[in-house]
């Protein structure tokens, strides 16, 4: 089942919604974020709903820190976003 390997973490399961990044995607992103090291400076352009900006989030705090930066223009997302990350 997908849903098996695809999320690393308890708070990402079942937030797959139409319109957001399919899990596979956020996976390839998170093994990319990983590979960086260090704590690197993530840019996200259009957050949407939060679900990528979570799974980015949860890869930065795992590797131990980092700066995310989500640029959203629709303010009732960018409030979503946020209380996603709350």
């Amino acid at each position: 089942m997908l849903r098996d390997w695809a999320y690393f973490h308890p708070a990402l399961e079942r937030t797959h919604q139409d319109g957001v990044t399919e899990p596979w995607i956020a996976n390839i992103l998170r093994s990319l974020l990983l590979a960086t090291g260090g704590h690197p400076t993530v840019l996200e352009t259009g957050g949407f709903l939060g679900v990528t900006s979570a799974w980015l989030a949860l890869t930065l705090e795992e590797m131990g820190g980092g700066e995310l930066i989500v640029a959203e223009i629709d303010p009732t997302r960018a409030d979503a976003i946020t209380a996603r990350l709350s």
